[in-house]
């Protein structure tokens, strides 16, 4: 990136989650909204099942589904508004594995 900043892809953070710290930077999606996820769809907070507490609005997001990375996407909500909210887009989903 132009900033200096490393972008994440979903193959380079299946190998950061080697770290347990770095899963508090991702959220968890159940099974109805993967087929659409893996399409390159946007998360939505009613689909989100855990997201870490790291998770801040416009920081970069791995989308994992049974522990295993799907997608990479931009925050649109901080991890705090996803847990309270059921509506709305949690994720926008920016490089998916389909994709």
């Amino acid at each position: 990136r132009i900033d200096g900043g490393l972008a994440i892809t979903p193959y380079f953070a299946q190998i950061l989650m080697k770290s347990k710290k770095f899963k508090e930077n991702c959220i968890e999606i159940d099974n109805d909204s993967k087929p659409f996820v893996e399409e390159g769809r946007s998360v939505f907070c009613g689909h989100v099942v855990w997201c870490g507490k790291n998770i801040r609005i416009q920081s970069d997001v791995p989308v994992l589904y049974k522990n295993k990375v799907i997608a990479v996407g931009k925050a649109i909500l901080s991890s705090e508004m996803m847990k309270e909210q059921r509506i709305g887009v949690a994720v926008k989903v920016r490089d998916s594995l389909k994709s």
